[in-house]
């Protein structure tokens, strides 16, 4: 469309009602709206207004854009990190789905509990013993690893997905039990870029299709028989 200056332009905003005020307002940015938890819990959207101090803004809807518009995560941002250019899944195909859904846990868990995951494993039927270990800095990750050859859960990666985790950028580490890192630039360590992150290199660095991965199960950093944690 060609637009000339002075021409009127219109276009539709989404309005969020407010858990706090009950107004419903425009979600005109990312840090428009923000996701409130309890006890690890979803409590509802409330507006920049109703947030007014750091422990309410943790979680700001841009951050969780991809789950909220039901759209897969986008490509991780450029640096330290490498991600590879791929072909886009075909909208609504079963492969696209699968991806979706899997960066979905991801990036809701990274955004639910910051800096209280301390890993993922991935149960799969090729390989076994598959991590991931976000190192924190408050609530932003510093930098991630990815486990690799592990002779005792034998567990040997080939040499397709060590030439992919090294083009990704990450760099192997350890002698017997080897695990793959990559430390982050500031630009990269929003706990929604770190999952970005964390689909990528399972998909473009391992080579794992989505029929591979069976379970995903988050160690988190609390004490769930603690009284702030538990749901009584």
């Amino acid at each position: 469309m060609d637009f000339q200056p002075g021409d009127e332009v219109s276009f539709k905003v989404q309005l969020i009602p407010c858990e706090g005020c009950k107004q419903e307002k425009p979600a005109l940015g990312y840090e428009s709206f923000y996701l409130r938890t309890h006890k690890g819990n979803p409590v509802g959207l409330f507006c920049a207004s109703c947030s007014d101090n750091d422990e309410k803004r943790i979680i700001p809807i841009g951050m969780i854009a991809p789950i909220m518009n039901n759209e897969p995560l986008p490509r991780p941002a450029q640096g330290n990190f490498r991600p590879i250019e791929t072909n886009t899944d075909r909208v609504n195909s079963g492969l696209a789905e699968a991806w979706k859904d899997r960066g979905h846990l991801f990036l809701e868990t990274m955004a639910m509990w910051q800096g209280l995951v301390l890993k993922f494993s991935i149960g799969g039927n090729r390989y076994k013993g598959i991590w991931i270990r976000p190192d924190w800095d408050g609530r932003q990750v510093s930098s991630i690893a990815f486990s690799g050859d592990t002779p005792s859960k034998g567990m040997e990666l080939d040499i397709y997905q060590i030439s992919r985790l090294r083009k990704l950028g990450l760099v192997e580490q350890g002698s017997k039990n080897k695990e793959w890192v990559v430390n982050l630039l500031p630009h990269e360590q929003g706990p929604d870029n770190a999952a970005a992150i964390i689909l990528h290199v399972l998909r473009q660095g391992y080579l794992l299709d989505p029929s591979d991965i069976y379970s995903v199960t988050p160690t988190l950093d609390i004490d769930s028989t603690a009284p702030e944690w538990r749901n009584d």
